[in-house]
């Protein structure tokens, strides 16, 4: 329990020395097996933290993401702006030729508001990458319990889900849903670092020197 968090093993642990207890004629055991009972029941109300099951959901939610949609650029046709230009007297179209040389040189996005940022599509490789790293180190904080870390980068993914990708899509929503019930976990719940049962015992074999709580 003091080293390894592990809260199951520290419960089958005492139970299993209450255990070995039942079968022995002594009435001073019966201060012990109190502690140990208290010990159980205290162990027992601490959260259990389903380290395997919440990796695995990280997992899937890390795979799922390459799947979300981004939103579609518009649609040029061509044809029909050439033919338009076409009918443009000379210095006109002159001047549309000037603006679409500066376009290649200079890129100016505008986002009315509501709207999704549009991407290149290294940008948007770069998107998907960095959502996956930010999901792996939640992973991270979930397997060295760190919670700061964990919830963090989980809010991180929920940031750039909402801002970057189509919002009405179901993926996306499965996306974000899960990101909130995860986030909700808490992957590093407060154990107690001392047992009533270590003092106990110490006073059932030395009654004289009653023992403190072991730190």
């Amino acid at each position: 329990m003091q080293f390894e968090n592990n809260t199951i093993t520290a419960i089958s642990l005492l139970q299993r020395a209450d255990g070995e207890m039942r079968n022995l004629s002594d009435s001073r055991l019966s201060d012990v097996r109190q502690a140990l009972a208290s010990d159980i029941s205290m162990l027992q109300a601490v959260q259990q933290v389903d380290t395997v099951g919440i990796y695995a959901r990280l997992n899937a939610l890390n795979e799922q993401v390459t799947k979300l949609p981004l939103p579609a650029k518009p649609e040029i046709n061509i044809a029909q702006q050439n033919k338009n230009n076409d009918a443009l007297p000379w210095w006109k179209r002159g001047l549309q030729q000037t603006a679409a040389s500066l376009q290649k040189i200079v890129v100016v996005r505008y986002n009315p508001n509501g709207a999704l940022p549009l991407l290149t599509p290294e940008q948007q490789g770069f998107l998907y990458l960095n959502l996956q790293a930010v999901l792996e180190k939640s992973m991270w904080g979930l397997l060295h319990k760190q919670p700061d870390i964990y919830r963090s980068s989980l809010q991180q993914a929920s940031d750039w889900t909402k801002k970057y990708f189509v919002q009405d899509s179901p993926i996306t929503q499965a996306v974000i849903n899960e990101i909130d019930s995860l986030q909700q976990v808490d992957v590093h719940p407060v154990i107690p670092k001392t047992l009533v049962s270590i003092a106990a015992f110490a006073n059932y074999f030395n009654p004289a020197q009653p023992a403190k709580l072991a730190p």
